[in-house]
């Protein structure tokens, strides 16, 4: 099995021109190099599938030959390789000849024929052996050089194959973490692609694991409670495999919300093993982070139906501070305020609430970083309330939110039951009931 590889014409290999004006009796034909010089090319050891033979297109172009017929040739010039190194300091070797195969050093130009080809099989087998992976050291010089009624132009007339053989890897397209914003509708897709560097010769399949352990890990370092999405609420919808002559596979993933909870949630997919390639270490995990959560409710049109709080330049900004979307200001207490501190809204519209939030004043004196307890209380009339259990929170500069059974509310009371008396945003978060 072979791989070729084969650059465009004028873009990025080298290519042969004659000059469009040609005489009848042609000596003054010239061939050239366009794209002269180091030309470096990767190559992957794909033995392990069948593939032992890595094959180097050259495009060959010449314009203006009618009934001429002319002869483009190359040869490998170590005494050229040898300038080069010492021109420029260096000090690559030449190729092994066991390493390559000239297939065809000649082109034949007749009958207004402008392009032919030079192809350069490389033998992976010695490749590896000889010259090793990820290795740049070793040159195929070749040179295009004078035939009866050719003529070189001797500044442009080199190219200098440099072929770099890599071991075959595969991992994720993007890795890392991803956060998605999912809606309760039915066409919730998660695409996960997989890719590697070069077109598989032959099916290779991988499969894909869920790593818990990547949750655990971000959980503690955030001070979160985010969830596992549980396997009912998600399903593969094709197959885990890169097709021949294909170099990558998106696996997608149908979400089922249906009866999901709103909260955010991780599926946090893993490469875990792999058909013919190694997996990347460090590229071969992708973690969805997934906010599942009911829309805001508008607290612009809420109106303060009692609490009290200290309005001054350096300490709050009233309760108007609360519910402004600044995570730099803040809403507090008066400072001997009995616990539990209370602020009772009317949202002026009727919801089905399903989840509170709140962000913690951000200060860097000590006694203000404590853990604090607070809850809500909903109702729909303002006399009959629900109440729901007490949570902590952290002193943190993010939204912490907690979700509670979907209650129909126009009323709500924020309460702090111990620690700080101030806080920097409250929200509420549910559908309006029409």
């Amino acid at each position: 099995m072979k791989q070729r590889i084969i650059y465009l014409l004028g873009i990025l290999l080298a290519f042969f021109s004659c000059e469009d004006s040609l005489k009848k009796d042609y000596p003054d034909i010239k061939s050239y190099l366009v794209i002269n010089g180091m030309q470096s090319f990767e190559m992957y050891d794909l033995r392990n599938v069948g593939q032992q033979i890595v094959t180097y297109d050259l495009p060959i172009q010449c314009s203006g030959v009618e009934n001429l017929k002319i002869q483009a040739k190359l040869r490998v010039s170590s005494e050229r390789l040898s300038e080069y190194n010492t021109m420029n300091y260096t000090s690559f070797r030449e190729l092994p000849a066991s390493c390559y195969k000239i297939l065809n050093q000649e082109v034949v130009f007749e009958s207004k024929k402008e392009a032919g080809i030079v192809s350069v099989e490389f033998n992976m087998q010695q490749m590896v052996e000889l010259v090793g992976l990820g290795n740049s050291d070793f040159i195929l010089p070749l040179e295009l050089y004078d035939t009866p009624g050719l003529q070189i132009n001797e500044d442009i007339n080199l190219i200098f194959l440099n072929p770099v053989v890599h071991a075959p890897f595969i991992q994720f397209e993007t890795s890392g973490l991803k956060e998605l914003a999912i809606e309760a509708k039915d066409n919730n897709i998660l695409a996960v692609p997989v890719k590697i560097p070069f077109k598989t010769p032959v099916n290779s399949g991988f499969e894909l694991g869920i790593n818990t352990r990547t949750l655990e890990e971000y959980n503690k370092e955030h001070g979160s409670s985010v969830e596992l999405l549980q396997p009912q609420y998600y399903r593969q919808e094709n197959e885990t495999v890169i097709s021949a002559n294909e170099q990558k596979a998106i696996v997608n993933f149908k979400l089922n919300v249906e009866n999901l909870p709103f909260g955010t949630y991780m599926l946090p997919f893993e490469l875990v093993s792999s058909e013919h390639f190694p997996i990347t270490e460090g590229e071969n995990k992708l973690n969805f982070l997934l906010n599942y959560l009911p829309p805001e409710v508008n607290r612009s049109i809420w109106t303060v139906l009692s609490g009290q709080s200290i309005t001054h330049p350096t300490d709050g900004g009233g309760i108007p501070a609360l519910l402004d979307d600044n995570m730099d200001t803040y809403w507090h207490a008066y400072y001997d305020s009995p616990f539990p501190v209370k602020l009772e809204f009317d949202m002026n519209k009727l919801y089905e609430i399903s989840r509170f939030e709140i962000v913690r004043r951000q200060s860097t004196y000590g006694p203000a970083q404590i853990d604090t307890d607070i809850t809500i209380e909903l109702s729909e009339n303002g006399t009959d309330w629900v109440t729901f259990d007490d949570v902590t929170t952290k002193y943190l500069n993010v939204y912490q939110g907690f979700n509670i059974p979907p209650t129909k509310a126009r009323y709500v009371r924020f309460m702090i039951k111990s620690g700080v008396r101030h806080m920097a945003e409250f929200r509420l978060r549910g559908n309006e009931v029409l």
